[in-house]
């Protein structure tokens, strides 16, 4: 890796991860962090296969960084059953949420960046409600809680820890 500034970013496979890879390309040095499938990356970039739910392997991914981009999320592509979708949610986005903050402050990387949802104030939306940033979160579903927790944690970790978020 170059002098340039490092940074983590997980779910580097999705959309919003694969268009940031090539907007960040030439001004950062890159960790990615794939789940399984690795699509082609730059010989430059550094590649990390592993799971979000893994606390010791994203501990070991932020080692070294000067931000963590958190993008990575539980995806139901393949239409699994509400329950286990709903499993693969709560270690994705909530464990995995926490395990990125927690490697943040382990290694004292000043920077995470959450990537939120709309879902955290579906219930709004879906009853016509113009949503403002002072009203309070009301989920549409598992995923929408897993957003809101990921906010709460990620002001938790500015407000204990002094973390960029």
């Amino acid at each position: 890796m170059s002098d340039r500034k490092k940074i983590l970013i997980t779910g580097a496979a999705g959309m919003v991860g694969s268009a940031l890879r090539k907007y960040l390309r030439g001004r950062y040095d890159m960790r990615l962090l794939f789940h399984s499938t690795v699509p082609d990356v730059e010989p430059e970039d550094q590649v990390i296969v592993s799971d979000l739910a893994n606390f010791e392997g994203m501990v070991e991914a932020g080692a070294g960084m000067n931000a963590l981009v958190h993008l990575g999320i539980a995806s139901n592509k393949a239409g699994y059953p509400r329950s286990r979708y709903n499993h693969m949610i709560m270690e994705t986005n909530i464990q995995g949420t926490y395990n990125i903050f927690e490697s943040a402050r382990i290694n004292n990387v000043p920077c995470v960046i959450f990537a939120s949802s709309n879902a955290v104030t579906g219930m709004y939306e879906q009853e016509g409600i113009y949503t403002t940033p002072d009203m309070m979160p009301r989920p549409r579903d598992f995923y929408g809680v897993s957003k809101a927790f990921g906010e709460a944690l990620g002001r938790h970790y500015h407000d204990l820890f002094g973390m960029s978020v």
